[in-house]
């Protein structure tokens, strides 16, 4: 809590800031500024964690394929009987 209080009032003394100095546009200079730097953090945690989210096995080994194929088998003599 105590960061989103802080982070609150950064924010706005900032947004305080660019609007003193050049009004409305530099509030919205300032909001595609940091929205930029927090897209570019974001875009940088999810290709370091990618990595370790990848699936090991290849695909098609995953533990469903059993499953399917008894399903396929029971409906395959279901139509026949």
């Amino acid at each position: 809590m105590t960061c989103a209080y802080l982070g609150g009032a950064v924010g706005s003394w900032l947004g305080m800031r660019a609007y003193g100095h050049l009004g409305w546009l530099g509030v919205c200079a300032l909001v595609a500024a940091l929205t930029a730097a927090a897209l570019a953090r974001h875009r940088d945690a999810t290709r370091r964690t990618a990595g370790r989210l990848r699936r090991t096995a290849p695909p098609g080994s995953g533990t469903t394929e059993p499953i399917m194929a008894a399903r396929a088998a029971a409906t395959s003599h279901e139509e026949t009987s």
